[in-house]
């Protein structure tokens, strides 16, 4: 009985701490929904000093379409004396543009600087992929 009781237990605080995979559209349309749960959503970066936003699509991060982007927190700490101009350049060359899966906990609700975006933002982040279009499988792979 004790052996069941931590096995249901320990299965509960699994999912606790288990990243939901959403749709960065559906999570825009319903960012209440998904308040302080750990998401893990795709959606094109961008990372230049103050700009900290996750595009639904490139055609909205090319034209700044705050509308269809969420904030992040992923970025160097600025005030460190260990990024210095090349590492920051070297992180932005690196991040800037590309589409990523990310995976953090998301605030719903409005969030500070200078064009916040609307829907909410991620107040952590677990990880940070790069998606290549050579590390999407096919159809045929499965």
């Amino acid at each position: 009985m004790r052996k069941l009781a931590l096995t249901i237990l320990s299965l509960m605080s699994f999912n606790i701490f288990a990243c939901e995979n959403v749709s960065i559209y559906r999570l825009i349309a319903n960012p209440k929904v998904f308040n302080g749960k750990c998401i893990e959503t795709v959606g094109v970066i961008k990372v230049e000093f103050e700009s900290w936003k996750l595009f639904t699509d490139r055609e909205s991060y090319e034209h700044y379409v705050i509308e269809n982007s969420i904030d992040h927190d992923f970025y160097p700490d600025y005030q460190s004396e260990q990024n210095s101009d090349e590492v920051i350049a070297a992180f932005s060359l690196a991040y800037e543009g590309k589409l990523v899966r990310y995976k953090g906990i998301f605030k719903a609700g409005a969030s500070n600087g200078k064009l916040p975006s609307p829907t909410g933002r991620f107040t952590t982040n677990e990880a940070i992929t790069i998606l290549s279009k050579y590390d999407v499988p096919t159809m045929k792979d499965k």
